[in-house]
């Protein structure tokens, strides 16, 4: 997601990221994921999460051209939203499977 017009440097950063996940979904070769995170400064955590979940390789929100300060509150109501609703939903559904559970007993 790009907040603002994006720059170049961040599209580039966006292509190099989907392509880097498209790889490694494709061949699941961490030795070259790795080299790649590691060319751009990754720390081993970082890797280590992205081999968990590649989803997080392009899972990101670029902040270039901020000309308006006034973003970043809606930014973080906006993200505090989608956490709320992703709670919710999750312990509902949680909620009912323990009810289906206790009814089958």
């Amino acid at each position: 997601m790009f907040v603002g017009t994006p720059s170049n440097a961040d599209l580039d950063h966006a292509i190099y990221m989907q392509a880097a996940r498209s790889e490694y979904e494709i061949d699941l070769c961490q030795v070259t994921l790795h080299a790649k995170l590691r060319r751009i400064g990754w720390c081993y955590e970082e890797i280590k999460a992205a081999v968990l979940n590649p989803a997080t390789l392009t899972d990101c929100v670029y902040l270039s051209d901020w000309r308006d300060i006034d973003l970043v509150p809606a930014l973080i109501a906006e993200a505090f939203r989608f956490l709320v609703a992703m709670m919710v939903r999750f312990s509902s559904a949680s909620l009912r499977q323990y009810s289906l559970n206790e009814e089958s007993h």
